[in-house]
């Protein structure tokens, strides 16, 4: 099934999606995974990571923004 069709099937479906949480240490919502729609959990679980990953890397000293070794190189043709 394409993912797009699966998006706009779980976007336009107005009942509530059933969800089981694992939660951490804090009591925060760690993951939220879905039993109906499978597809989507990665963005979920991606999503809820982001904000620990700029939090560790300024902890580090490091700029979340400008990753050491990683360049964008565009050409336009």
């Amino acid at each position: 099934m394409d993912s797009s069709i699966v998006l706009k099937e779980a976007l336009s479906i107005p009942k509530k999606i059933n969800n089981f949480i694992i939660n951490d240490k804090n009591n925060k919502n760690l993951f939220y995974n879905s039993y109906e729609f499978f597809e989507l959990d990665p963005i979920i679980i991606v999503s809820k990571f982001y904000p620990w990953i700029i939090k560790y890397s300024i902890e580090k000293g490091l700029d979340p923004d400008k990753p050491r070794y990683l360049t964008k190189v565009t050409k336009t043709f």
